[in-house]
């Protein structure tokens, strides 16, 4: 199994909009010259505009508990599948549940054919979500790192390679990751992928940036 890039757009200005649609490709770009499993995650509000333009994976950021019915302002899995797209994020810091409703969360993306990674802060937490479901994904991502400028794989390698060994899916890292460097270390330590945000999205020259963590 290739190494997994997922690329977190976040809601930036550089991510947005028509910008979405043109990281998107760029990421599309990447995926077919590198021969590169990159993921792409934008706003809920560029989903389908994305979802038309890409045929490399799109995720949503979120996703509820709730199916379809009287529930405004949620997303249901259904609907996410629907629209063509292929899994989502849960638990991201920015956006954090608690643990019945990440395990609920899952629950529904299986229902509804959706992958899903979930993210978790700390190894107990890694312990007590595969402890009661079982995501396509873990992601471990201190949230004290993200957006940072010292990658998780410089400050905490002992704890990746713990967090690798307490996994029973396979675990991407994310936080602070802008360099090839950081993502060599990351597959050493055990992971089978990163999450990225600011270090491509607001990178002078993403595209640049995006190739360069393709080290594989």
């Amino acid at each position: 199994m290739k190494p997994l890039i997922v690329v977190n757009f976040k809601v930036y200005t550089e991510s947005t909009g028509k910008n979405a649609v043109s990281l998107a490709q760029m990421c599309e770009k990447v995926h077919r010259e590198k021969k590169a499993d990159i993921i792409v995650v934008p706003s809920l509000l560029d989903l389908q505009h994305v979802r038309s333009h890409v045929k490399i994976p799109v995720f949503s950021q979120h996703v509820d508990i709730q199916d379809q019915g009287a529930f405004t302002g949620h997303i249901p899995a259904a609907l996410l599948h629907e629209h063509k797209l292929d899994g989502s994020l849960i638990n991201h810091s920015e956006h954090p549940l608690p643990l019945q409703q990440i395990v609920l969360a899952v629950q529904q993306a299986k229902k509804h054919k959706l992958k899903a990674i979930v993210c978790a802060p700390t190894i107990t937490m890694i312990r007590e979500i595969l402890l009661h479901c079982k995501p396509d994904y873990i992601a471990y991502e201190p949230p004290e790192l993200i957006g940072g400028n010292i990658s998780i794989t410089d400050a905490e390698p002992d704890l990746i390679e713990e967090a690798a060994e307490a996994c029973t899916v396979p675990l991407l890292c994310g936080a602070g990751i802008k360099k090839s460097s950081d993502v060599k270390k990351a597959l050493e330590l055990g992971c089978a992928g990163i999450l990225v945000a600011s270090g491509v999205i607001k990178a002078s020259n993403p595209e640049k940036v995006l190739r360069e963590l393709c080290v594989w």
